[in-house]
């Protein structure tokens, strides 16, 4: 079954009325070019595309607010939007086949990388719903995503808070600008940069040290799980995700939670998806190798 979705004209939306535009306008809303060039490697007509700047103004105007009513939470703002577009890019290259991906799946993952998080806002819990909803609302309004607010939303949706049982109803497919478009791929690569984004620079030291007198003892565990893994980095040609970490201990449950992850989406993502297991490294330079189990 296919559900066709049509290119629609641009909408004739008034600059005044359309506060989008006036976020475009500011320039702390948008990267500086050249970053953005290496941000949006796969779309070399990056500069062109309207919703994708609108994503990123978005984003920047709601993202430093997410936080407010989460604060035992690691920070959701914008350099994790912009980490996890970052992890986007490891992922499709990780896959071995960066031709077969449109350019209607690109943007939809790119701006779903900027969105995904914008319902925190609301809250922690269903954030991923509130998110969707948020962007339907964004869409209904604006038109801001015309023929791509169907696929964004449903990336969005399925981000956090579902299974992979969930991700694998998504049977339908769905054509845009004449080309099938994989959903269930689309929304296990988003899954999957998110998750990777567990690093120290979820949880900056110093505002552990100011804050950590008030977080629950759940929040003090994850914190610490944060703060001891450095880096992640997907390395296709040795097969694996390296993540080096100052103590295995203290990031153990962590990455235990992202194996489980990888394990689960890594056959939505692709077949030949070359990283499949995790090579955890400490600062002795010992190596450990989280297999993941066949799906």
């Amino acid at each position: 079954m296919y559900i066709i979705v049509n290119w629609f004209s641009e909408p004739n939306i008034s600059f005044r009325r359309n506060p989008l535009n006036s976020a475009m306008a500011a320039p702390d809303r948008i990267l500086p070019y050249e970053r953005r060039k290496v941000l949006y490697r796969f779309l070399p007509n990056f500069d062109t595309i309207l919703s994708l700047h609108q994503a990123e103004a978005i984003a920047h105007s709601i993202l430093p607010y997410t936080n407010r009513l989460s604060p035992n939470f690691t920070l959701h703002d914008v350099n994790h939007s912009i980490r996890v577009i970052e992890y986007i890019n490891q992922i499709i290259e990780a896959t071995k086949e960066e031709k077969d991906f449109t350019d209607s799946e690109i943007i939809a993952l790119y701006i779903s990388g900027w969105l995904h998080d914008i319902g925190m806002i609301k809250g922690r819990d269903m954030h991923a719903m509130a998110s969707a909803i948020m962007i339907e609302k964004l869409e209904k309004n604006w038109l801001m995503l015309r023929h791509l607010s169907m696929p964004v939303e449903e990336i969005v949706k399925h981000h956090s808070h579902c299974t992979s049982a969930d991700i694998e109803k998504l049977k339908t497919k769905i054509r845009i600008d004449g080309k099938d478009f994989n959903l269930r791929r689309a929304c296990a690569i988003l899954r999957l940069a998110d998750e990777s984004d567990m690093t120290l620079d979820r949880a900056p030291p110093a505002v552990d040290f100011l804050l950590k007198d008030d977080f629950d003892d759940k929040a003090k565990l994850n914190w610490g799980a944060n703060q001891s893994i450095k880096s992640i980095d997907y390395i296709p040609d040795d097969n694996v995700i390296l993540i080096q970490v100052s103590s295995i201990k203290s990031a153990f449950n962590l990455l235990m939670k992202f194996n489980i992850e990888l394990t689960n989406m890594k056959g939505f993502i692709s077949e030949e998806f070359a990283c499949r297991e995790l090579q955890i490294q400490d600062p002795t330079g010992r190596q450990i190798r989280f297999p993941t189990h066949p799906k």
